[in-house]
């Protein structure tokens, strides 16, 4: 990871864990959804993965800016927006069929139906498995902009904590690991409070 950077989108479409990585990278108001088994943080945080509240590039650089005293960190969907700013990022990618389908069911599970229709809308597409392919055309275009890539199936198969460090170019704290151990054993259904 570049030493001047301050701040680290993580680039994603819907499904893949962004949130997880992003709060592996800073903890900071994160917490889990044990009902979605998903990451939860304040909206504001989350404000990229809705690009559309943004009137302009200048105030998402201004938002950026404000996140910086808050964060490390940041979940974005807004590939467009970092490529043209050539940022860096992570960015999450899905190339095995069986694990984008996982993620598409994932994220149709722990979102409110209305999400699921807009989605469908915005998309034009009717089904899990046309939002699966998706994931994955996704995956195939952000390889295109960055080599900071996760893939789906290394978080979902436990080896998430070397890819990331990996990138990142340092060791993940003791929090950050045991993170992503927990949000393994909710996925699995093996948490305890």
């Amino acid at each position: 990871m570049e030493g001047n950077i301050k701040l680290v989108p993580v680039v994603y479409m819907g499904g893949t864990c962004g949130d997880l990585v992003s709060a592996m990278l800073d903890l900071t108001d994160a917490s889990f959804d044990l009902v979605f088994r998903k990451m939860k943080m304040p909206i504001e945080r989350q404000r990229l993965k809705k690009p559309f509240t943004f009137s302009n590039d200048q105030e998402k650089d201004q938002y950026l800016a404000d996140m910086t005293k808050l964060y490390t960190s940041v979940p974005s969907h807004d590939l467009d927006y970092h490529v043209q700013h050539a940022q860096w990022f992570i960015g999450i990618r899905v190339r095995d069929p069986d694990i984008a389908l996982w993620a598409a069911d994932r994220f149709r599970y722990a979102h409110r139906p209305e999400v699921w229709q807009t989605v469908k809308q915005g998309c034009h597409i009717d089904t899990i498995e046309q939002y699966a392919q998706l994931l994955m055309d996704y995956g195939n275009l952000i390889s295109q902009y960055t080599t900071n890539l996760l893939d789906l199936e290394d978080i979902v198969s436990g080896n998430l904590v070397p890819c990331l460090e990996h990138i990142v170019g340092r060791k993940l704290d003791k929090n950050a690991v045991n993170c992503y151990r927990n949000w393994q054993d909710i996925q699995n259904g093996t948490f305890s409070t």
